[in-house]
């Protein structure tokens, strides 16, 4: 099974990924901006050879193993850069709170000041979208934590956004150092900074930044996990770590755990013995009592008055049905390849319950594809795939230009607005991309016939297929980032060994 699960793995990324590059030059990445895709490629294998020669200095004069105090001087050094192009961004690019994650903050504030929730705007919010509930919890304690300090209540939320971000970079050097070396964990927190999206989304503390560390997190505690003595207090605890990350990520964002299910499908399939089950389980148990509190404790909390109707929370399917964007029902004279829809949304809210609008969502959902034929359908998936994943930027030049508090300024003009400069940085973003899906499908090819079952991979395979039918924005591929970064590190690792072990069959 682990054969065929890691040879299927291989084969779909691989094919999957050559479509979507190769259709990233038919197609828009982005329906935002188009741009001439070869000026991207050329930035792409510019910066493909600049990582290479990087590596090779890292290679030649820094030592494989170094001490704990340069491993801090090291994360010290680099968490400054990184709060110092946070800070610009704050400084130049900061924007006030707005689409969803101005609700939710704005009901958190409110709540904290007033002892109600706000209900100028959609009072059955949290009704309506759950997943949003925890975000809520979580800034009802920031807007405490600013009473206290003094603090602006945007600042603070600011704060913990960076904070968080923070946390899943230090999280990726540490993993890198643990799976492969020092060397490679250098190399991937300087890729890191070539990734102008994990700074750019600095202002915007929403789901997208808040689980950001899921990911990379889980794949730390797997790497700790004791595969030899199966029931351990050491795993007992890693496996409660696994159903902590498990809750968190569920409630803020679904996506990020995704990659728990890829490592527990390798941990199954690589571990011998029916007590893996049992550490399976623990996590399990963790997560179900987790969510039973948080059930009690806060969703159906009546203080927080998150239910207002009998409607309940909008269905899964609408999300699907939204998936198909139909061309009669266009988002905004332009067809948004299963973007957020307005008339979706009111279409789903105008039945009595969830439940109701669940059978007409599916309706909907096959009355679209069935006008679209298979043919169209299908064409209409590759450009969904292309809109996603060649976007560079995954939405935060979009997201900065929604209530901009600096429109006025000049970094804001040269990014966004200035016709001649504008492009830069979207050059710039597509080019990582590009280097990023390059070394996906590099990497697909060259593990092809490794039998171990490349959970990261797996991971990112999952992500794709549950995008193509869900509801479609580039900005949920943002969490994604630190494992983007990984299988770049991977692919370069791979490479410097060929090389060096190259020299040293000529020497000999």
């Amino acid at each position: 099974m682990n054969n065929f699960i890691s040879k299927s793995t291989y084969v779909f990324t691989a094919v999957i990924f050559t479509i979507i590059f190769i259709s990233s030059f038919i197609f828009d990445s982005n329906v935002y901006y188009s741009q001439n895709k070869l000026i991207s490629l050329l930035v792409c294998l510019v910066l493909m050879a600049l990582w290479l020669l990087i590596l090779w200095v890292i290679n030649k004069f820094v030592k494989e193993k170094v001490s704990v105090k340069v491993h801090c001087a090291i994360l010290i050094g680099y968490l400054v850069i990184v709060t110092l192009l946070q800070q610009f961004v704050v400084n130049y690019l900061m924007v006030d709170p707005g689409w969803d994650y101005s609700v939710v903050f704005e009901n958190a504030k409110y709540y904290i000041l007033n002892g109600q929730r706000w209900g100028a705007v959609y009072p059955e919010y949290f009704q309506l979208f759950p997943n949003n509930i925890l975000i809520f919890y979580i800034l009802t304690k920031v807007v405490v934590l600013s009473n206290i300090f003094n603090v602006g209540y945007v600042g603070m939320a600011v704060l913990l956004n960076r904070i968080l971000i923070d946390f899943a970079l230090v999280m990726l050097y540490l993993v890198l150092n643990k799976k492969y070396n020092f060397k490679i964990a250098l190399f991937g927190i300087i890729i890191s900074l070539f990734f102008i999206p994990l700074f750019l989304y600095t202002p915007i503390f929403y789901s997208d930044t808040f689980s950001l560390f899921v990911g990379i997190t889980l794949i730390y505690v797997y790497l700790h996990v004791d595969k030899e003595t199966i029931i351990s207090k050491k795993n007992i605890i890693l496996f409660i770590l696994f159903g902590l990350l498990l809750f968190y990520g569920k409630e803020i964002k679904i996506t990020s755990v995704f990659v728990l299910i890829a490592i527990f499908i390798d941990y199954i399939f690589s571990v011998k013995g029916y007590k893996k089950f049992i550490n399976v389980g623990i996590t399990l148990l963790v997560f179900l009592v987790c969510s039973l509190l948080f059930k009690v404790l806060v969703v159906n909390n009546e203080k927080y008055n998150f239910s207002i109707d009998q409607f309940g929370a909008y269905p899964h399917t609408h999300w699907i049905m939204m998936g198909v964007e139909d061309i009669d029902k266009d988002n905004s004279s332009r067809n948004s390849y299963g973007g957020y829809n307005e008339e979706d949304y009111f279409f789903t809210k105008s039945f009595t319950n969830g439940k109701e609008a669940s059978k007409y969502n599916i309706e909907e959902y096959k009355r679209r594809v069935s006008k679209m034929g298979v043919g169209g359908y299908s064409t209409y998936l590759l450009k969904k795939g292309v809109n996603a994943w060649s976007d560079g930027l995954y939405f935060s030049d979009v997201a900065l230009q929604i209530k901009s508090k600096n429109a006025d300024g000049e970094v804001y003009k040269f990014l966004f607005k200035n016709e001649s400069t504008k492009f830069i940085i979207v050059y710039f973003a597509q080019g990582v991309q590009f280097a990023f899906i390059l070394s996906l499908i590099a990497i697909s090819i060259m593990r092809f016939k490794d039998k171990k079952i490349h959970y990261i991979l797996l991971s990112i395979l999952a992500l794709f297929f549950f995008l193509l039918l869900w509801e479609n924005r580039s900005r949920y591929l943002f969490n994604y980032i630190p494992l983007f970064i990984m299988i770049i590190c991977e692919l370069y690792y791979m490479g410097i060994n060929i090389i060096l072990k190259k020299k040293k069959g000529s020497r000999k």
